[in-house]
């Protein structure tokens, strides 16, 4: 059977809503000024998603989901992309993969992880189900 998941109803951030860092931050990757941002619809994140014309010609599509308040997830230390390959640098993080079959203190330490993770993203694409 299909899961029918809602659409996103949230109202997105338009490029002059970042602060003026983000802004020049992300001027800065693109090589030149952005000149005029057009925000598109959908996703669960109240941050940018918009297409970016810059000063110089050039295009992009810009994702910024908003601001990391707490997440337990690994910083982002750089990226890789060289038209054909793309790599994420990350933060390495203390864990391991549980052994198979997981334990039952296993699987209630990754139920945990993910039950606080799903509370500090606002909001969630799927509510919780026991």
């Amino acid at each position: 059977m299909a899961i029918k998941v809602p659409p996103a109803a949230g109202v997105r951030a338009e490029w002059p809503d970042l602060p003026a860092g983000v802004r020049a931050g992300i001027e800065d990757l693109l090589g030149a000024p952005v000149v005029a941002a057009v925000n598109q619809a959908g996703g669960f994140s109240p941050g940018l998603a918009a297409r970016v014309r810059c000063a110089d010609g050039s295009r992009a599509f810009v994702n910024q989901p908003g601001p990391n308040a707490g997440v337990a997830v690994p910083r982002l230390r750089a990226t890789y992309d060289d038209g054909r390959w793309v790599a994420l640098v990350l933060d390495e993080i203390d864990g391991h993969s549980p052994p198979m079959p997981w334990s039952a203190d296993d699987l209630a330490r990754v139920v945990g992880a993910i039950t606080a993770l799903s509370t500090s993203i606002t909001p969630c694409p799927r509510a919780w189900r026991r």
